[in-house]
């Protein structure tokens, strides 16, 4: 099982560093801000989890290697979240002043958790392992939060724009991105609601065991696949969406 579990893994970063390179690409053309934030989001979390594993995998850990790696695999995971907020606020609601100001204070909020995680851990003293995991643990509540807003903004944006294709205003492919978008940030909220059950609640880590190493990179899996098919839908899929989105259209016009 752990061979199978480590190759979902491993699928799901090389899905995740590819979403991230192409949208980095995309945004060298355009030079704009959602699309160079949601690539730095896509290579941050590969590398994140890189850093992570490493930090886990060690054959002989010294508490302040182990301390370096997880600091900056934590960081590089934040980073990946701060910048899916940023790109969620610039391209749903780029004037609101509520929006700018949520994802300040979700950015704070996960900054400077980060530096209290990383600054306050003692190796030394009684119960230190105990409290990083429950820092890491309100680090990724912190995630989850900007994670959620996300889905909120995708969903909504879906809603609005299936209206507008009803009456020929938008295209249907554009309203089925912000929905597969949405529907994957689901999962990735739900990854991380597993990940902090078996780390805080039960005290395990994914990567200690293979069944919970299965079930976070499935889901991981799934939902980059679907952050894949969004921002860069397969022709199949778009000849599937304008020949199912062709009947509707005829129909409002008769």
């Amino acid at each position: 099982m752990f061979a199978i579990a480590s190759l979902c893994f491993i699928a799901t970063l090389l899905v995740t560093t590819v979403v991230g390179v192409r949208l980095l690409a995309v945004a060298r053309k355009t030079r704009q801000i959602p699309e160079f934030a949601m690539g730095l989001c896509g290579v941050s979390y590969s590398f994140g989890c890189l850093v992570r594993m490493a930090a886990q995998r060690m054959s002989d850990p010294s508490p302040q290697a182990t301390m370096a790696l997880i600091a900056l695999g934590t960081f590089f995971l934040a980073m990946g979240s701060v910048s899916t907020g940023l790109a969620v606020w610039r391209i749903f609601r780029p004037n609101t002043r509520w929006a700018r100001n949520l994802f300040c204070g979700l950015a704070g909020l996960t900054s400077v958790l980060w530096l209290s995680a990383m600054f306050s851990y003692d190796p030394s003293s009684p119960g230190a392992t105990w409290a990083l995991s429950r820092e890491k643990s309100l680090i990724f509540l912190a995630m989850g939060m900007i994670s959620i807003w996300a889905v909120f903004e995708c969903l909504h944006g879906y809603r609005t724009m299936k209206r507008r294709v009803q009456i020929g205003l938008c295209d249907p492919l554009a309203a089925n991105q912000f929905l597969i978008w949405g529907l994957s940030l689901c999962v990735a909220v739900f990854t991380i609601i597993i990940e902090l059950y078996f780390n805080q609640i039960l005290n395990i880590t994914f990567l200690h065991s293979s069944a919970i190493l299965l079930l976070v990179s499935i889901l991981a899996l799934t939902s980059n696949a679907g952050m894949l098919m969004a921002f860069f839908p397969p022709k199949a899929y778009r000849n599937w969406i304008a020949a199912h989105s062709m009947p509707e259209s005829h129909s409002e016009v008769a």
